[in-house]
């Protein structure tokens, strides 16, 4: 597992590792304002909104090289690292370099903040996410899905995340607006 292998660096890094277990909100919020890096070694994530969230902070994230939303926004050695899934050493050795190399840690922490508030503007995403609902709305496609001509995967079973939860009720709301 991923803390054996932090374990061996947190001597080489002179402690400055901690492993905190479940955090509110709060502390989670006050953690980000008093750290630089953020591991995320995960074998499944569509987007990770909590990289999202540190980035914005100002904290470089060294993530699992998965294949999903992930390296839009962890761009390798330039707004993070992306590590191969399950390699504990390598993850370590991510965190060691940033250790010792304080000049480039402050270039990536100053391009993950820039990235991060680019693409993830709650006012823009929300203008866009209404722009994309009402052309939903008013598309064939919507009448052609209501017609059972189309298949759509967030009916699987499978994506029980909150996305696609919320995803779920934005085309509840919009069919049953065309329906009207």
């Amino acid at each position: 597992s991923l803390i054996p292998a932090l374990e061996i660096q947190k001597t080489k890094l002179k402690g400055e590792i901690k492993f905190t277990g479940f955090l509110s909100n709060d502390q989670v919020l006050a953690l980000l304002r008093n750290n630089q890096i953020m591991l995320f070694p995960s074998y499944s994530e569509a987007v990770g909104l909590a990289v999202v969230e540190a980035m914005k902070a100002g904290v470089i994230p060294v993530t699992s090289d998965l294949n999903s939303g992930l390296p839009e926004i962890v761009i390798n050695d330039l707004t993070g690292f992306r590590v191969e899934i399950g390699d504990e050493k390598g993850f370590a050795e991510k965190v060691a370099y940033l250790y010792h190399h304080p000049e480039r840690m402050h270039k990536m922490r100053m391009d993950a903040i820039k990235l991060a508030n680019e693409q993830f503007d709650p006012l823009k995403q929300t203008g866009e996410i209404e722009t994309f609902i009402k052309l939903i709305s008013e598309s064939s496609f919507n009448k052609n899905f209501n017609n059972g001509e189309y298949g759509f995967r967030l009916d699987s079973k499978y994506l029980p995340n909150a996305a696609t939860v919320f995803l779920r009720k934005i085309i509840a709301l919009v069919q049953g607006s065309a329906m009207a």
